[in-house]
């Protein structure tokens, strides 16, 4: 669940003239994306990670010009903000479920640092 919003600005280029590149290629540089996560949780097997509410990704992209196979530059900018809290990854024994395991069976570690909570 959440929310997301930006901007993407992409234009598809013609070959160059005097390129050995005949192809077309996409350019979509200055373009926004943000994600605001109101709830997040990553199952596989035993282990779940789960990240804090309104947990926030943005990404900026300062240039990008790839072709047609996606092979190119693209440069970007990526900030998350965690809202102070740390993701935790949350585990229990090979074999089970988290969903059916007690709860104090379950094992749990915050996985980020406080500094790098928000960058």
């Amino acid at each position: 669940d959440g929310n997301v919003s930006g901007s993407v600005v992409v234009h598809l280029l013609p070959p160059e003239v005097g390129s050995e590149d005949e192809g077309y290629h996409i350019e979509c540089s200055s373009s926004r994306l943000s994600v605001t996560l109101e709830r997040a949780l990553l199952t596989l097997s035993h282990r779940r990670l789960i990240l804090p509410s309104n947990s926030r990704i943005s990404v900026k992209i300062l240039e990008s010009k790839v072709n047609m196979a996606l092979d190119g530059v693209t440069q970007c900018e990526v900030s998350w903000d965690m809202q102070g809290a740390s993701p935790v990854l949350q585990v229990t024994d090979v074999g089970k479920t988290l969903e059916e395991t007690e709860h104090e069976d379950k094992r749990s570690v915050e996985i980020l640092l406080k500094a790098l909570r928000q960058g």
